[in-house]
């Protein structure tokens, strides 16, 4: 054997032992970013407002301090996943003291702990704290401090795991799914040279506008889920445009761009049993899809939050895990889906949508569900009701019409004239 054989024998395992050794996958760390909806739209509605926003001109108005003034009042953070402005990590595994940041992420990473069989202490979770202001130039600028704060955890986390992959989901609800798709347009005006890959981005309750839907198409974007309920009756009714009268539910084709297959939308139905039943007694199963609400809030939220709702007092997104691996176990090369959840049956049906034929996968135990939903109760607020709610948002828009004052003398008139009559009836 000569010389260069004796090398080659050698030397040839050893690169492919090398080689072997850097293709093997690295562990993967999550980090989930949920991203709350508007604040304050319900109680800043007047004619004055919705001119405002539909002409994208909300900066240093009333509407604009009033709602200032309410997502930056802790007491609001009570009822959903909301912290302060910014990107917020979550510190979930310590305590909930009435933090509901902190129990929704619990009940989301236990959810996705039975979902995935596998223990996910390397997940990270943060909130996204935005102005929840409705208006194009708004959800734009917060959208550009969404993609640097992500960008610099992202690259902290980098240093930090040198030997994981990082990976990012966000989560957004209603117009924070609107102002997330916006990061496609920062990435294309602002930071070409400073990339992100979002490797999942899950829209739930979100209002399909013609004006930014096409955004979903950007390469920014490697994965979307797209969950909507035919009981949210709120995610239709966005008419804040020149462009269009209302919101739609589903992305459609159009002449803007034409769905990509990485968009899988997913109709959610939540089925309970009609009512209690004996051992061995045939079950019937009555359709109690989530409201708008009930998607993304606590139950002592209250309004249309329903005390029968199946769920209750857990917001629906928290089940996010289990809706995806439904619809990737049931259809996996299917986009457009029917997920049916039973709870108190321990399954999921899955379908295509405007088809019969149904696929069964396995659901969330109810013993976990059970321990969520008593874990939700023992850690209700105690010093939170609708009523007190109620008054901070008010107290928040009577302190920005004094701050601001009346831009416009008619709806001052208005507006002083309904105070002095609800100062008369007390």
């Amino acid at each position: 054997m000569t010389l260069v054989k004796k090398f080659l024998l050698l030397v040839i395992p050893c690169l492919v032992y090398t080689k072997q050794e850097l293709s093997a996958e690295r562990p993967i760390q999550w980090m989930t970013v949920f991203v709350h909806g508007t604040t304050g739209a319900t109680s800043n509605i007047s004619i004055a407002n919705i001119y405002r926003v539909m002409a994208d001109k909300v900066k240093n108005s009333c509407y604009e301090k009033a709602v200032d003034l309410i997502r930056t009042n802790p007491y609001m953070y009570k009822n959903q996943p909301m912290q302060e402005y910014g990107l917020k990590r979550i510190d979930h595994k310590v305590g909930f003291s009435g933090d509901a940041s902190a129990l929704f992420a619990h009940a989301y990473d236990a959810i996705l702990q039975e979902t995935l069989n596998e223990d996910t202490h390397d997940h990270v979770y943060y909130t996204f704290g935005w102005s929840g202001l409705l208006g194009e130039s708004i959800r734009y600028h917060n959208a550009s401090v969404f993609y640097k704060e992500l960008l610099h955890e992202y690259h902290q986390q980098q240093i930090n795991n040198p030997h994981k992959e990082i990976k990012i989901c966000l989560v957004a609800y209603s117009h924070g799914g609107t102002m997330t798709l916006q990061l496609a347009r920062v990435f294309e005006k602002e930071l070409t040279h400073q990339p992100l890959t979002i490797d999942l981005l899950v829209l739930i309750g979100t209002p399909i506008q013609k004006e930014t839907s096409h955004l979903v198409t950007s390469p920014l974007f490697k994965k979307v889920y797209h969950i909507y309920s035919r009981g949210d009756k709120i995610q239709k009714l966005d008419f804040f445009s020149f462009e269009r009268f209302f919101s739609h539910r589903r992305f459609n084709d159009d002449n803007r761009f034409v769905t990509p297959e990485k968009i899988i939308q997913i109709e959610l139905k939540l089925k309970p049993a009609r009512r209690a039943y004996k051992p061995g007694e045939k079950k019937t199963y009555v359709n109690r899809s989530p409201g708008h609400i009930e998607l993304w809030f606590f139950g002592w939220t209250g309004g249309t939050y329903r005390h029968d709702f199946p769920l209750y007092p857990l917001p629906t997104a928290c089940l996010i895990p289990q809706i995806i691996k439904a619809a990737q176990e049931g259809m996996p090369h299917e986009t457009d889906l029917v997920v049916e959840l039973y709870p108190c049956a321990e399954k999921c049906l899955v379908k295509k949508r405007r088809y019969f034929k149904k696929v069964q996968t396995k659901g969330i135990k109810q013993t976990t569900l059970k321990k969520l939903q008593e874990t939700a109760h023992r850690e209700r607020p105690q010093d939170f009701n609708r009523k007190e709610y109620l008054m901070h948002m008010q107290t928040a828009v009577n302190q920005a019409y004094q701050t601001v004052g009346h831009n416009h003398s008619w709806l001052s008139k208005c507006y002083d004239f309904s105070c002095k009559e609800r100062e008369k009836r007390k």
